[in-house]
């Protein structure tokens, strides 16, 4: 019996979306952890969120292969701060933990600067372009 390929499964199956896929699953494994041990240091936590969701929206703009525009990359970053506001949201059943609007907001920036990264990356400079044409 043959399997209907839907768009998720076809995701799963292609090796591009990995990457991007493993960093989700960290993600939701840390952040299921009970009980986490606090740093003293301020704001090392906001520093954690930041840095975790830059590289998984580096890793899921870099899936991509959907030339890049500004409405993708506005559709991307909804769709990864909403993973961050799902994620704070699981957070809060979970003991010890709690749901941040602040850790949200350094959840989306760090989307948003993983996205302009990857975008950069991945557009040519005009200097670049002027190269070329030479």
């Amino acid at each position: 019996m043959r399997h209907a390929v839907t768009p998720l499964t076809s995701v799963l199956r292609e090796p591009r979306f990995r990457p991007a896929l493993v960093c989700a699953g960290v993600i939701l494994l840390l952040t299921s952890w009970p009980r986490v041990p606090v740093v003293a240091v301020a704001g090392a936590d906001k520093v954690v969120h930041l840095s975790m969701y830059g590289v998984f929206a580096f890793l899921t703009l870099g899936a991509s292969r959907y030339p890049r525009s500004g409405s993708r990359l506005l559709l991307a970053w909804a769709a990864l701060a909403v993973f961050g506001g799902l994620d704070e949201w699981h957070q809060s059943f979970i003991p010890g933990r709690s749901a941040s609007v602040a850790d949200w907001v350094a959840d989306a920036t760090g989307a948003l600067l993983g996205l302009l990264v990857a975008f950069r990356s991945s557009t040519p400079s005009l200097s670049r372009r002027d190269a070329s044409s030479s």
